[in-house]
């Protein structure tokens, strides 16, 4: 396709009808070529200059989407005066609304999608709640965004959401949004987004496999002239990076880093020269971190590459250019044996500063760099408080045992800490023995008293672990002495801490309770151990039956230390307090609060459950589905899961006596619930006493078939049969009933059943099905006198007028015998209409005359039995 642009659209249109023209400049609007649009609707705007300012408004989102936000800018503002009052002021004010907000003009942007709001043509429609929730995104108020995002379908409103779940670490749900954003927008210019966004969750989540096999079958599928294609490579290159395929990952990030037009070239040199590095070529990685380290794009990348080149030169033998590279970065003073003070300076700033990462990256460069360095063994206790912040236990205590032989003895000071923290390493992990051999050998070698009492109280917290309740307990209170009359508040407090612990151990609960509030009171400063002593203070009040004390710690640990790890243990204890005193609403408030802080917590997948609980109790049921569903999309595996499973089946159970939806709903979860079939037999009665007859029998129908083997099964059948004969229904009751007799031949209700079937069938005009039936009512059944006149009549209506005869006169003769005269003789009377046979007819009329006076008149015609 030729597209037209300048002069040549111009000389197109002047053959072109004005109607004719519009059309074609809306065609290219809307398939997204701007340029070939805005000329002819200023072409448009001197022909027709009654339609000048909606013209002009096609203008400036062509002058938008082509990113001259400026243009567009001046084109609205001019518009805007001139619009005021009509239709098009609204639309006028929400674009430049976007003008603003792609300019980060916050204020104007907001003014502006305000007043449109304001509007009631536009008041909370879904165009002003995008505009709005894009504005909130982009300002960072992510919950706000949320709020307006939350139930559009328009997909730039889905890309938004999945990239706010990302950044709040809802990997999951938004996996799922660009899942389905890929497929709803493919062939979009939204389609780019959608890609992208799924990769970045992708690699949030670590989920290099995944990023893996996406990158693969993208590849695979796409042109080679989409834009996405080098973003998918690169990303298909960190996933074989992370998972130890380094040629693969070396392949595409060497092509990558070449392509000076794609914003991840310089990442790509990056990684590029890191695999050179780790298959021993510096001089080969040193060629990619320039590259990387002048195209850089971040301030990120460019101190990465830089660290990366101080190692680089380094290897390739240049000390000199590592030194002045370190230098630069960190502007430090020539010593001597600059590499370990560059590294271990860079480690300590990068600790001091909060990124433990880094230093411990620094640590060790000086351990396996310069051995012989004064800095090594600072080094190496650096790099195991590193490690301990972290979180990274098991690397510690590896690390540790590795060099525990190798540290010089030139600097016991620095040695004891070593040994201090490896000490707390392995308590960390649980190795209490070793722990405390650690501790002790500190407490006896240390030529410091802050060592020697950090020693002794590291080992009556082992002693504690090891459940040597007496001993710990007579360390801690020696320690605590000690700490007293040292004047060593640090000491006091451990020490004191560690006997109310021991206090509560030990079942001493006022004891533990009365120490642990001294030690608030004492230390309403120390943040750093206030939160565990608030926990402990609610759960000795908690063991006294103290709970409003005990919810008052766990609810001053909240409030005040809100981000710590055990306000999510205080917040639901006392949560779980609330709601067995039957507070359900502060229980709520208490748990929805652990969700919200700490989502990614244990105590959240607690919470989530116990909201769904609260919700059930208070008889809340669709909201208790709500939350307990909730609970097992995020927590499929918790030990709760069959609790949440019950629980939603018993509020369906609730919900679906008066809703059919919910019942639908029950159905479609948990089609072999027990309570399910319960659910759908009690709905069936429901209908029924409400006099819906035809829906009644058919939910009972519904039941048995959804429950063959429930014990209601065979009656709900019945039920359903003789309904659907009473509201003639014929072809539905043989069905019904029909299953009854054929799947549960030994139900006590059978032979009511085959007579109803028997009746269904004459009904239908089935008389063979029905004389099939009905023959089996014949022997001892109490249905049998009913059965065998019907089977009379449907031979008759087979024509088989003998075996008609013959079983009219049975009946006749069976209801002689149960001493209903009157119906023996109408029988008679039937049998002496239908037989040809002159004896049979005499002898009929014999004993007609015998049972009854004269008739008056000739014999009746028959009626239906």
């Amino acid at each position: 396709m030729v597209v037209m642009t300048g002069l040549w659209v111009i000389v197109a249109v002047l053959t072109l009808t004005p109607q004719e023209e519009y059309f074609q400049a809306e065609t290219a609007f809307r398939q997204g070529q701007y340029t070939v649009a805005e000329p002819l609707y200023e072409h448009l705007k001197k022909t027709l200059p009654m339609y000048r300012n909606e013209m002009e408004f096609r203008i400036a989102e062509c002058a938008l989407n082509l990113g001259d936000y400026e243009r567009a800018r001046k084109i609205l503002e001019s518009l805007k005066s001139r619009v005021s009052g009509t239709y098009l002021e609204p639309e006028v004010r929400l674009l430049l609304g976007w003008v603003n907000l792609f300019q980060q003009n916050w204020d104007q942007a907001e003014a502006e999608f305000q007043w449109v709001n304001d509007q009631p043509a536009y008041r909370n429609s879904d165009r002003v709640r995008l505009a709005l929730g894009f504005l909130a995104y982009r300002q960072g108020t992510l919950e706000e965004a949320t709020k307006k995002l939350e139930g559009l379908d328009h997909p730039l409103a889905q890309i938004l959401l999945a990239r706010i779940e990302t950044q709040q670490h809802q990997l999951l749900p938004a996996l799922s949004r660009y899942k389905a954003l890929t497929i709803a927008s493919q062939g979009s210019p939204l389609d780019f987004l959608a890609v992208y966004g799924m990769m970045e969750t992708l690699l949030a989540a670590q989920d290099y496999q995944g990023i893996l096999h996406e990158a693969q079958n993208f590849l695979a599928s796409h042109p080679k002239d989409d834009p996405l294609r080098d973003y998918m490579e690169f990303y298909l290159a960190v996933a074989a990076y992370e998972l130890g395929d380094k040629m693969t990952a070396l392949s595409h990030f060497a092509d990558l880093s070449k392509r000076t037009d794609f914003v991840f070239a310089p990442h790509a040199a990056y990684f590029a020269g890191n695999i050179k590095l780790q298959m021993g070529k510096p001089d080969e990685a040193l060629m990619y971190y320039q590259t990387a380290r002048s195209n850089a794009n971040d301030a990120r990348l460019a101190t990465l590459t830089f660290v990366r080149l101080v190692e680089v030169f380094y290897r390739m033998g240049l000390p000199e250019q590592a030194l002045l590279t370190a230098s630069q970065l960190q502007d430090y003073m020539e010593y001597e044996n600059l590499a370990g003070i560059g590294m271990y300076l860079t480690g300590s700033l990068s600790f001091l500063l909060g990124d433990p990462s880094t230093g411990l990256s620094s640590f060790k460069e000086v351990i396996q760099r310069t051995p012989s360095s004064p800095f090594a063994t600072p080094a190496a206790t650096m790099a195991l408080l590193a490690m301990l912040r972290m979180g990274e236990v098991d690397q510690a205590i590896t690390f540790g045992n590795m060099l525990q032989a190798w540290l010089p003895t030139s600097d016991p000071s620095w040695t004891q800490w070593f040994r201090l923290l490896l000490a707390e390493a392995n308590y960390a992990q649980g190795n209490y023995a070793i722990a405390e051999n650690l501790y002790a050998a500190v407490a006896q070698e240390a030529q410091t008293q802050i060592l020697i009492t950090r020693g002794n109280v590291g080992r009556a917290w082992c002693l504690l672990q090891e459940q040597r309740e007496d001993e710990a307990y007579t360390l801690f209170d020696a320690m605590a002495n000690l700490g007293i009359t040292l004047q060593d508040s640090g000491l006091i407090l451990q020490a004191f801490y560690g006997r109310a612990v021991t206090e509560f151990n030990r079942g001493q609960y006022l004891e533990a309770y009365q120490d642990f509030s001294r030690l608030i009171h004492t230390f309403p400063d120390r943040g750093d151990v206030l939160p565990d002593l608030l926990y402990y203070q609610g759960l000795a009040a908690w063991a006294l039956k103290a709970y409003g004390d005990a919810v008052a710690a766990w609810e001053n640990l909240v409030k005040t230390y809100p981000d710590h790890p055990r306000a999510a243990q205080a917040g639901l204890r006392a949560a779980e307090i609330y709601q067995k005193a039957g507070k359900y609403e502060e229980s709520n408030t208490l748990l929805q609060w652990v969700i919200d802080h700490f989502p990614n917590a244990p105590e959240a997948a607690t919470a989530q459950f116990h909201l769904g609980r609260n919700a059930y109790n208070t008889q809340n049921y669709e909201q208790a589905i709500v939350y307990l569903q909730t609970f097992l999309h995020l927590y499929p595996d918790h030990e709760f899961k069959d609790q949440a499973e019950e629980l939603i089946q018993y509020a369906y159970y609730w919900l679906a006596q008066q809703d059919t939806t919910k019942l639908k709903e029950f159905q479609a979860q948990y089609p072999t619930s027990p309570l399910l079939a319960e659910a759908e037999f009690a709905r069936a009665v429901d209908l029924y006493n409400a006099g819906q007859l035809e829906p009644a029998a058919t939910a009972f129908l519904t039941f048995a078939l959804n429950h063959p083997s429930h014990e209601k099964a065979p009656k709900a059948l019945l039920i359903a049969g003789q309904v659907f004969y009473k509201v003639q229904k014929y072809e539905d009751a043989w069905v019904a009933l029909k299953k009854l007799v054929t799947f549960y031949p030994d139900a006590p209700i059978r032979d009511t059943a085959t007579y109803f079937l028997g009746l269904a069938a004459y009904k239908t005009q089935r008389y063979q099905d029905a004389v099939d039936v009905l023959t089996s009512l014949l022997s001892d059944s109490t249905f049998r006198t009913q059965a065998v006149a019907l089977l009379a009549s449907s031979y008759e209506s087979m024509g088989e007028l003998k075996k008609a005869t013959e079983y009219y006169i049975t009946a006749g003769d069976w209801m002689l015998a149960e001493g209903d005269t009157t119906r023996a003789l109408e029988f008679y009377q039937y049998a002496y209409n239908l037989s040809p046979d002159p004896e049979v007819r005499s002898t009929l009329k014999t004993k007609m005359e015998e049972l009854s006076p004269p008739p008056s008149s000739k014999p009746s015609e028959k009626e239906a039995p």
